[in-house]
C-alpha cells in the first residue's frame, strides 16, 4: 500500500548556486539520527526512543528517485503489570522520492528544495530483524502483513555535493504473531542528517546543444544576462524593483544587451572588412562598403573629401540580425591623415539606402581641381603706414546646452543620444577653458521620490562617465541630481533627462 505525501526536503537533486556543474542522473548516500515514539494497540506506556538510519538512493530524473533506508531503533515502555519492556529492532524501507522543487521551479537556483516521500516497509519482501532483548524468543512467527510510511525532509544545500537535512514522518504497520492476533503499530520520528552526492556523470560533447547560428548564440547570451538582471538587487526595495523591471524598461534593457553582446561578438569587424569607399558630390554623402555588412553613409563636406586617404573606425556599436549579419548602429570614422572625425548613427533620417549616383572616391579626388598658387600682381607703390600693435581681446566661448533623454527607469545612454554627448566632448576638447554641469532629472509620474533621486543621479553619472572616458578631466565636470523635485520641461517623458550645460570659466 503506497501513500504519496509531500514535504520539504534537502533534495538529492537540489539546484544550488552553481548548477552548471551538477548533472542528472546521480546517486547519493545519507546518514541520519534522531528520535521516535512507538504506539500500538497493546496497553503500553512508551517513551521517546532513539533512531538512526543509513540511506542509499538514486535519482533517475530531476524529479523522481528511490532510496533504500536501513534504520536501527531502540525504545522502552512500561507494561500494564508494571514491568519494563525494552525493544530494539532493525527495519528496512523502500522509499520513493518526488522532487517538487524541480517540478514546479525547474529554473530556480535555490539551495532549499521540496520533495514528497512515499514508502513501504521492505520486510514485506524480507522479514525485519528483531533484536528484542525481552521477547527475542517469542518473536517466532512474527510478521507484518501490511504497512506504509510517509513523511518529508527540510534541508539546505551547502554546495554541489553536501547538504544538511531534517526529516520527519510516520511509520505504520499491522502486525500478526504467535503472541497477538492483531497489533497495529505506528511511530512518528524526527531525524537530522547529512547527504552526499557522489555521482556527477559528464555530459558527452555530442549531447551538448550548441546554438546553430551566431544569432542563436547571441540570443542565448542575452537571455542569460537578462536572467541575472531580473533578480532583485541587494538593498533594492519592492517599489524600486517593480519600477526597474517594468515592461518598457525590460524591453529597453534587452535591446541594450543585444547591442552589447553583438558588439562583443563582432570584434574589430568594421576596420577589417572595409572593402570600398565612394562619394556622391550632390548629396555630399560618403558610402562605405563592407565585405559582410550593410553599407553605411557618412555626411562629409566636399572640402574634406580630398584629404581622405584611410579611415579608422572607433567606438563602433553593432547589432546582429536573424540572418547572422552584423549591422553598424553607431561608429566614429576618423580620417587618419587629418584626424577629422565623422559620426554615423543608424537612426539618422534621410540617409542613403543604395549606392546609386555614387562615384569611387579616388575618381572624385582626381577630378577635383588642384589648389592654385596666386602670383602677386604689379601694383603702384603705396606709402606704408606704421603698424600699431593691438592687444588681443579674449572672447568667451558661448554656452552650449544638450538634453540627453532616457527611457523610463533607465540610466543607460541610448545610441540615439550619444551624438549629443559627442558634441559636448568635441566642444570641451576644442575649448580647454570650458567647464560642464550635468544635472539629472526624473519624472514624478513613476517611482517614489527616493527611487527617482537615485535614478536621476545615475543618469547624470552615466553622462559624466562618457565624458571622462573620452579624456575630459573630471575636475572640469560638476554632477548634480534633482530627482523628481524639478521637472524642467513639464512633460513626463522629457523629464527623464540629463541636462548638459557647457560654459566658459
Amino acid at each position: 500500500m503506497l501513500v504519496i505525501t509531500s514535504a520539504l526536503v534537502t533534495s538529492a537533486s537540489a539546484q544550488v548556486a552553481e548548477p552548471e556543474d551538477y548533472t542528472l542522473p546521480h546517486a547519493f548516500v545519507s546518514l541520519q539520527g534522531g528520535l521516535l515514539k512507538n504506539y500500538n494497540s497493546m496497553d503500553m506506556n512508551r517513551k521517546w526512543g532513539m533512531q538512526g538510519s543509513l540511506s542509499l538512493g538514486y535519482f533517475f530524473t530531476d524529479v523522481f528517485g528511490t532510496r533504500l533506508q536501513i534504520g536501527l531503533s531502540a525504545w522502552d515502555a512500561k507494561m500494564s503489570n508494571g514491568e519494563d519492556f525494552v525493544s530494539k529492532f532493525l527495519n528496512t524501507d523502500l522509499d520513493f522520492l518526488f522532487d517538487f522543487s524541480n517540478l514546479f521551479f525547474p529554473n530556480n537556483n535555490n539551495r532549499l528544495s521540496v520533495i514528497g516521500v512515499a514508502g513501504v516497509p521492505f520486510n514485506l519482501v524480507l522479514p525485519h530483524v528483531w533484536i528484542d532483548n525481552v521477547a527475542r524468543n517469542q518473536a517466532n512467527g512474527d510478521y507484518w502483513n501490511t504497512g506504509w510510511k510517509g513523511g518529508g525532509i527540510v534541508g539546505y544545500s551547502l554546495d554541489r555535493k553536501w547538504n544538511v537535512n531534517l526529516e520527519g514522518g510516520v511509520h505504520y504497520v499491522r502486525q500478526t504473531s504467535s503472541l497477538v492476533s492483531r497489533n497495529e503499530r505506528w511511530w512518528p520520528f524526527l531525524m537530522a542528517g547529512l547527504t552526499y552526492r557522489f555521482a556527477y556523470p559528464k555530459v558527452k560533447q555530442e549531447d551538448v546543444e550548441i546554438p546553430a547560428t551566431l544569432y542563436d548564440q547571441m540570443q542565448a547570451t542575452v537571455r542569460e544576462r537578462m536572467g541575472h538582471w531580473m533578480k532583485r538587487l541587494k538593498g533594492e526595495s519592492k517599489a524600486e524593483y517593480q519600477t526597474r523591471t517594468s515592461e518598457e524598461f525590460i524591453a529597453t534593457q534587452r535591446l541594450e544587451y543585444v547591442k552589447m553582446v553583438s558588439t562583443e561578438m563582432a570584434g574589430d569587424r568594421a576596420n577589417s572588412n572595409l572593402r570600398d569607399i565612394s562619394y556622391n558630390p550632390e548629396s555630399q554623402y560618403l558610402g562605405l562598403e563592407f565585405t559582410d555588412m550593410p553599407t553605411i553613409f557618412l555626411n562629409v563636406p566636399q572640402s574634406d573629401v580630398r584629404d581622405i586617404k584611410d579611415l579608422k573606425f572607433t567606438n563602433t556599436v553593432y547589432r546582429l540580425n536573424p540572418g547572422d549579419q552584423f549591422e553598424i548602429l553607431y561608429t566614429e570614422a576618423v580620417n587618419s591623415a587629418t584626424g577629422r572625425k565623422f559620426q554615423y548613427v543608424s537612426t539618422q533620417e534621410g540617409r542613403h539606402v543604395s549606392l546609386d549616383g555614387f562615384i569611387p572616391l579616388t575618381s572624385v579626388q582626381q577630378e577635383m581641381p588642384n589648389d592654385t598658387q596666386l602670383q602677386p600682381a604689379s601694383v603702384p607703390a603705396v606709402a606704408v603706414q606704421p603698424v600699431v600693435a593691438v592687444q588681443p581681446v579674449a572672447s568667451k566661448v558661448a554656452s552650449v546646452k544638450e538634453d540627453v533623454f532616457f527611457q523610463i527607469g533607465s540610466a543607460v545612454v541610448r545610441s540615439s543620444e550619444e551624438m549629443k554627448v559627442q558634441r559636448v566632448i568635441e566642444r570641451m576638447k576644442a575649448n580647454p577653458s570650458t567647464t560642464t554641469t550635468i544635472t539629472g532629472h526624473a519624472d514624478a509620474g513613476t517611482g517614489t521620490p527616493a527611487v527617482n533621486a537615485r535614478c536621476s543621479l545615475r543618469r547624470a553619472e552615466a553622462v559624466a562617465k562618457q565624458l571622462t572616458n573620452a579624456g575630459i578631466d573630471v575636475s572640469r565636470l560638476t554632477v548634480d541630481a534633482k530627482g523628481d523635485t524639478v521637472m524642467p520641461y513639464g512633460d513626463t517623458a522629457k523629464s527623464r533627462v540629463a541636462i548638459i550645460v557647457v560654459e566658459d570659466k
